[in-house]
């Protein structure tokens, strides 16, 4: 699983995607292609900031929390905030 930073609010959401592309130009099908892939969203709130990514390596996740850390203040008192507390 994940290891969460201390001081900081983190959100992971993990989606399946699908996408399909239609190409069709005077009646000829052109192109015809269907895609499926896994993306996540990481929201990362030091209690001033959030810190956001968008990724389609789900294998690469703890890095990106850990990037985004870096770049936060991490608060002691995150936990006492109105929007990690709600």
């Amino acid at each position: 699983m994940f290891e969460f930073p201390e001081g900081v609010y983190v959100d992971i959401r993990i989606e399946n995607v699908f996408e399909t592309k239609i190409q069709n130009t005077l009646g000829t099908l052109e192109e015809l292609k269907e895609r499926k892939y896994k993306g996540a969203f990481i929201r990362l709130f030091d209690g001033k900031k959030w810190y956001y990514s968008s990724i389609t390596d789900v294998d690469s996740i703890q890095n990106e929390i850990n990037r985004l850390y870096a770049l936060s203040n991490p608060d002691k008192n995150i936990n006492e905030h109105p929007i990690v507390k709600n």
